[in-house]
């Protein structure tokens, strides 16, 4: 398969001033410094998106940038730029396997964000690594990378499960316990505390659909089935996202939560309902969300935090019905969740911000830091009103608006 040309992916998006990335799916999408990074994929074009392509959302400034990675070396990016398993680890994105179109690989890979640079990872022991494969999914461990599941070139599904130490540069695989799922892909592996990962759903043999969930002990590679007895998502779920939307994790006290949004059906079937897994009660709850969203699945879900404290979960990507621009209607490729509570120290953020030419001659008065973040939180609104078909949720107000209004 082919490369996009570069020329068809810096001409902007038609219908806004400002640079706005192609849709795509199975790409890599990570938050680092108030920024989300979107690598890789299948654009919503014939073609695979360049590998030296970083489409960069500044949360700052409201405004979509791209940006090329310094130029290939003997550190060249890999190859399999769709469906890569991925996994931030301090600056370093780190990307196993993926595809191209034609092949799978077992290349690993880095791209230090810090300065965008592609590094090639050689464990010591790499012929004890895992197998070429796409569809897997990647979690962070203390220093180590976990690896689960995935799709081969041979149309199998597999549930090996690798641990590789960035600090001695070794893959290992840990003898699991418990109830271990069977192999699968496009499923969701979830880190929800510092030693717990919980994998939902999936591609199973047969190429079936479930909505099962495995919750992982990494301190003793312990599985167990979680059985929620009460109704959640119907039928079988595959290629959706899910994320961690609350607990330590995210400097919370509260219990974590599961956010699931879209994916498969198992008669294939996109899908544009989410859910909300409450791992302390064991519950799930269907989630109101705009109609705007649309059905999608192959997408990222990355939490990018600002610097206010407030925390925005972005969507981005789309595979799903296709509907015409009519300037309101559309179905976004992107979407903005905000996460909990505003605190109060926001709320006079944007209560200035709204009445900025009343405040004005005060503003003086008040410490630099905080004029300037007034002043950014203005420019943000005012570009992001560029982009109307991304929402804002509150997950505890339980209502949605326009992103440039509060």
């Amino acid at each position: 398969m082919q490369e996009i040309p570069l020329e068809k992916l810096v001409e902007g998006n038609k219908y806004t001033p400002i640079y706005e990335p192609i849709p795509r799916r199975g790409h890599c999408g990570v938050a680092y410094n108030e920024q989300l990074y979107v690598w890789g994929g299948l654009g919503n074009m014939p073609g695979i998106i360049p590998a030296s392509i970083v489409d960069v959302f500044d949360y700052r400034t409201g405004l979509w940038e791209q940006r090329r990675t310094n130029p290939p070396n003997e550190n060249s990016p890999p190859r399999g730029v769709i469906y890569s398993a991925y996994a931030l680890l301090d600056s370093r994105v780190y990307m196993y396997g993926g595809w191209n179109g034609t092949v799978r690989f077992d290349s690993f890979h880095y791209l230090d964000l810090s300065n965008l640079e592609w590094g090639e990872v050689k464990p010591v022991n790499r012929v004890d690594g895992p197998l070429k494969k796409s569809n897997a999914k990647m979690e962070v461990y203390g220093d180590q990378l976990v690896l689960f599941g995935g799709y081969l070139d041979s149309s199998e599904y597999t549930n090996e499960l690798h641990t590789y130490s960035t600090t001695n540069n070794l893959w290992a695989r840990p003898p699991m316990t418990g109830s271990v799922p069977g192999g699968r892909a496009w499923f969701s592996f979830t880190r929800i505390d510092v030693r717990t990962a919980v994998v939902f759903g999936g591609y199973v043999e047969g190429h079936k659909a479930v909505n099962d969930i495995y919750v992982l002990n990494m301190d003793e590679w312990f599985w167990s089935e979680l059985k929620v007895v009460l109704s959640g998502p119907w039928g079988g779920r595959a290629d959706h996202s899910a994320t961690c939307i609350g607990g330590p994790l995210l400097g919370g006290t509260e219990p974590p939560q599961l956010f699931v949004v879209g994916g498969v059906s198992s008669k294939g079937k996109p899908m544009e309902d989410a859910w909300i897994l409450d791992m302390a009660d064991e519950r799930w709850r269907m989630v109101d969300l705009p109609k705007r969203m649309g059905p999608r699945h192959s997408h990222s879900a990355t939490i990018v935090s600002g610097g206010t404290g407030s925390k925005m979960l972005f969507i981005f990507g789309l595979l799903g019905r296709k509907q015409k621009w009519d300037g309101k209607s559309v179905i976004p490729s992107s979407l903005i969740f905000e996460i909990g509570v505003r605190s109060l120290f926001q709320h006079c953020i944007i209560h200035i911000a709204q009445h900025y030419d009343y405040y004005k001659p005060l503003l003086h008065l008040v410490p630099p830091p905080l004029r300037q973040t007034v002043k950014d939180y203005i420019i943000r609104q005012e570009n992001m009103k560029y982009f109307p078909v991304i929402d804002v949720f509150d997950f505890v107000q339980g209502v949605s608006s326009p992103f440039y209004r509060d």
